[in-house]
């Protein structure tokens, strides 16, 4: 389904981000609470609509905070945040955890990519589908390196045109 190609086959309606987000990630509670994690939620607006796939973009926020509560330590710390920039509706998932080295930056996007050395048993397919998801909706992805050396990987989707 998230095939370069496919956003012709898929279902754009009206979508509240924030709304969306807070339900995936509440269903990540229970996988934080079982390693000691604070899996919290921080929201800049009440409300953050999109046009888009609401099933793609829970796979997307599913695959975010999967891979945040796999490589942050126990008693670690990840925060999802939704909010309004510029105009621009995004999504953030932050963690403390490793974090990634500069130079595999890009390639964390390449299909069966793994970092080297990784502790999880993931098979790198999470953040390409993130990526393709991301790009059928016209988002941005940044990622960066956070201060307590983990990592914040942001999209930011179009701006929306608001009625009235």
């Amino acid at each position: 389904r998230n095939e370069p190609g496919a956003a012709d086959a898929m279902r754009r309606e009206p979508i509240d981000l924030h709304a969306l987000a807070v339900d995936v990630a509440m269903g990540w509670v229970p996988n934080a609470l079982q390693r000691d994690i604070d899996l919290g939620f921080e929201a800049q607006v009440e409300q953050a609509m999109i046009h888009g796939d609401a099933d793609r973009l829970r796979e997307l926020i599913n695959n975010l905070i999967d891979n945040a509560i796999r490589y942050t330590p126990r008693g670690g710390i990840i925060t999802v945040r939704c909010g309004e920039t510029a105009g621009r509706p995004f999504l953030e998932v932050e963690d403390n955890g490793p974090g990634i080295a500069e130079e595999h930056m890009e390639q964390i996007f390449e299909r069966f990519y793994r970092v080297p050395g990784s502790p999880s048993n993931g098979c790198g397919l999470g953040l390409p589908i993130v990526k393709e998801i991301a790009a059928s909706h016209g988002a941005d992805i940044k990622v960066t390196r956070c201060e307590s050396g983990g990592l914040r990987i942001r999209l930011e989707f179009p701006r929306q045109i608001r009625s009235g």
